[in-house]
Order: C-alpha cells, then structure tokens, then sequence
C-alpha cells in the first residue's frame, strides 16, 4: 500500500532528516578547516544539496506513483536497481548503526555521566522500531510536529545568543588561507547537509504540487540555520576557541547568560532538549530509510517489521563493539561521504539523464 504525504510532510521529513545528531559539533567541524569563511562552504554545500534535491523532485513528479526504487527499475533495469539500492541502503545502514552509539556517548557526557551508554542506544532503537512498524506516514507526522518546534527555537536561540558575540570575532568573512583545507572541508563536513535523500522514501501523488517550493525553501533555512550556528560559536567565543571544544555549541551557551530570561536563563538545556528532537526525528527516518531499500533488493518477500526487527538487533549488538569515538567519528565521516557522493549527486543526475534521454518527461 503507498503512503502518501502532503508537501509540507515531506519538506519536514528532509528538515529532520538533516538536523540530527551532528548540529552540535557543526561549528568546530567547518571552522576546523575553513576558518572565518565557513558560511561560504555552508552556502556552496546548500547550493549542491538543492540542485540535486530539485532534481530528485522532477524525478518523483514525472513518475508519479512510484517510489525512487520502482522507477529506478524502469530507467536502468533490474540489476541496476539493485545496485542502486544497496548505495542506498549502505548510506542508510550506515547511519543508523553509527549515529546511535555517537549520540550515546555524546549524551552520557554532556548529560547524564553515570548512566550506561547501552541504556540511551537501546531507548533510541526501541523509538526506531516502533517508527517503522508505524510507517513512513506517521513517521513524516512526527517530523512534522517536531520539525516545526525545533525550526522555531533554534532561531530564537541563535538570534538571543549572536547578540551576545562579538562582531570582531568573526572577521575576515572571506578568508582562504589555505585552499587545499577548505576543499577538504567540503568534503568532511557533506555529512551534515545528508537528508535530501529522504525524497527517495516518499511516492508523489497529483497533489504534491507545492513539493519543490517547500522543499529548496527549506533547505535554504536549514544553509541559513548552520551559517548562524557558525557565526554565533565564532561571535561568542572566537575561532581559535571554537576549534578546542567538540561540542562547542553548547561550550558557546554555557559562556553566556541572558539576564533577561528569568525562567530559562541557561540557554544550553533548552538546546539539549532540541538536539535530542533532533536526533530522535533524523533517526526515525534513517531506519525507515534502510527497511525500505532492503524490503525492495529482497523483492518484498519479507515484511518489514522482520526487517525492521533483525537490522535494529544488529545495529544493537554492533553498538557492544569497543570503539575510540574520534576515530571512529572520522571513519563514519568519510565512509557516508563516499556514499553520499553517489545517493545526493551521481545517482540522482544519472537518472535524470536517462529520464531526458528516454524521453519519460515527455510521456507524463
């Protein structure tokens, strides 16, 4: 059965899946490499990510009706879409046994340093199966109602905060001291703007007519919410204090206090709430996102709440593996890069030549 979602539902569902776990180390990750000049790599990363979701869009309204998966078939064949579909689902199987234990050990210690880090990965696993055994619909609900929230508070946070920074201390703008560190940049921080694929998910219908106007409005807030975390970690603390902290987001809102918020003058917990909506709504949508690609490869000849079931205890028992967390971090970094490099750009541009080349655009 298809599950249809309104445009707002699926602008949401990209939103979310976008803002995750890695918005709290956001800023040291872009200043690390680019200096003062990180909101020109945030603005050349939007810039990417929206051509490729506009065109992941004309996909989907060209073939309305059926899902990334069906008219991947239809373009290059059966074996092709099978390949297609395993990049997908390697992106997605990724994350979803990755971020899990990062978030984990990042909540333990921010938060809570003498609960076990098991406990957090199992409460957000637990979330994410009963995420898929709802379905995709209720799962885009969800991201709606959280995605909303979160929009509006990290603005206002933002916005309280930068006027607590220094203008100075995000100066120069432009600033290319090293060319080769910024390009690398780039390409260690395309993580964070990983969430278009979220498209692939969904199934237009007729109705989804304002999908394309939602969706590249969203993507530029979510460019406009990372160039201000940027600024405002850089207005607050300074660049060379910014690069020091690995959660320096909430380093930056525990330096200040705004005396004229009585009730919440501490900003930092305000955010750890967010963040946590955050990851549990990106997550959500990460492990619907690896079911759905391996109940297609498998012909959906297993339902996928087994599905669901068998990868969360996977994932479950893979997070009992021992890892250093910085290494590791870098590891899965670049690992999602090397698939994003294929699910946000060469897939999706590759289909769309075929779709002009067959002439489908003209059909519809």
């Amino acid at each position: 059965m298809k599950e249809y979602l309104t445009d707002f539902q699926i602008c949401f569902l990209v939103f979310c899946f976008t803002i995750g776990y890695e918005i709290i180390t956001l800023p040291k990750d872009l200043v690390e490499y680019m200096g003062t000049s990180a909101w020109i790599g945030v603005i050349i990363l939007t810039t990417l990510i929206g051509i490729s979701a506009v065109i992941l869009i004309k996909l989907n309204t060209v073939f309305i009706g059926k899902n990334f998966y069906e008219y991947s078939i239809i373009l290059t064949g059966q074996k092709w879409a099978k390949l297609i579909g395993l990049i997908y689902f390697g992106l997605f199987m990724i994350i979803y046994a990755n971020f899990p234990k990062l978030y984990a050990n990042t909540l333990k210690l921010i938060v809570y340093p003498k609960t076990p880090i098991w406990v957090f990965e199992l409460l957000l696993y637990l979330l994410c199966f009963y995420g898929i055994c709802k379905g995709l619909k209720n799962i885009a609900r969800i991201c709606e109602v959280y995605g909303v929230i979160q929009l509006i508070l990290i603005i206002l946070i933002l916005f309280i905060t930068l006027i607590e920074g220094q203008s100075v201390n995000v100066l120069p703008l432009i600033n290319f001291y090293n060319p080769k560190e910024f390009c690398k940049g780039i390409v260690y921080n395309l993580i964070s703007f990983v969430g278009i694929e979220a498209l692939c998910l969904t199934t237009f219908s007729k109705k989804n007519k304002k999908v394309l106007k939602y969706t590249t409005m969203i993507i530029t807030i979510i460019g406009v919410i990372y160039i201000l975390i940027v600024e405002t970690c850089l207005a607050v603390l300074g660049a060379e204090e910014v690069i020091k902290y690995s959660n320096v987001v909430l380093t930056t809102l525990r330096t200040i206090s705004i005396t004229m918020l009585d009730i919440i003058a501490r900003l930092d917990g305000v955010f750890i709430l967010i963040w946590n909506i955050g990851v549990i709504s990106s997550a959500l949508v990460v492990s619907y996102g690896a079911v759905h690609f391996l109940y297609f490869i498998l012909n959906k000849k297993v339902a996928k709440n087994k599905l669901g079931l068998i990868l969360t205890l996977i994932c479950f028992i893979y997070s009992f593996f021992p890892t250093f967390l910085m290494h590791e971090k870098i590891v899965v970094m670049y690992t999602i890069f090397a698939f994003s490099i294929f699910t946000t750009m060469l897939i999706p541009i590759t289909l769309f030549i075929l779709m002009k080349v067959k002439r489908y655009d003209k059909k519809s």
